[in-house]
């Protein structure tokens, strides 16, 4: 979180701001809700202090903060103050979600088996679950540069790559890898490597 904050820090030409972003911190998450610290939520405080010190507090809200108040990353532990959610309803033109915010999701699941069938791929439970369905339909290129896992054991890796929805390509003899467009499969049964 400290190194993005720099990062964010250096391409605004806020630098010497650092501190005061860092001070800014625990008004920002108080306002919100007490909301954890936890990724992505550490991201959105860090990202609304810097906006509070750049523009002043809470002069500019940005989206994610928005939806935090608004209740669509559900229920913080604490209130949300009532000027910043006076401030995104005023921004938004939206009210807080009072029901489970999960309820208001178009169900997806047909979606994502009309995107499978698309694809080529088995519509069933275990390819629809552990294929992201937004996967493109990309070639490997000769470019890319192939990373070998070494920490993954080879059965790990093999069924990954069998329920993946990249192509399947024969690797190098004792060697398992990944591009970033295929799975590379080892030549023999018994590869452990």
């Amino acid at each position: 979180m400290l190194s993005n904050f720099r990062t964010q820090l250096k391409e605004q030409g806020m630098t010497d701001k650092f501190d005061a972003v860092l001070k800014e911190i625990p008004i920002v998450r108080e306002a919100l809700g007490w909301i954890p610290l936890v990724t992505p939520t550490s991201q959105i405080v860090g990202t609304q202090a810097m906006m509070n010190v750049k523009f002043g507090r809470w002069k500019m809200i940005c989206q994610p903060a928005q939806d935090i108040a608004l209740g669509k990353y559900g229920s913080t532990p604490g209130p949300i103050a009532p000027n910043v959610l006076a401030q995104v309803e005023k921004q938004t033109g939206q009210k807080p979600v009072t029901e489970r915010p999960a309820d208001l999701l178009k169900p997806g699941l047909e979606t994502c088996r009309a995107q499978c069938r698309d694809k080529g791929l088995p519509d069933d439970e275990e390819t629809r679950f552990s294929s992201p369905c937004s996967l493109s339909k990309s070639k490997p290129s000769s470019s890319q540069k192939p990373v070998h896992p070494r920490s993954l054991p080879a059965p790990l890796l093999r069924a990954v790559c069998r329920r993946s929805p990249l192509p399947l390509l024969p690797s190098p003899p004792g060697r398992l890898a990944l591009t970033a467009g295929a799975c590379l499969l080892p030549s023999t049964a018994n590869d452990t490597t």
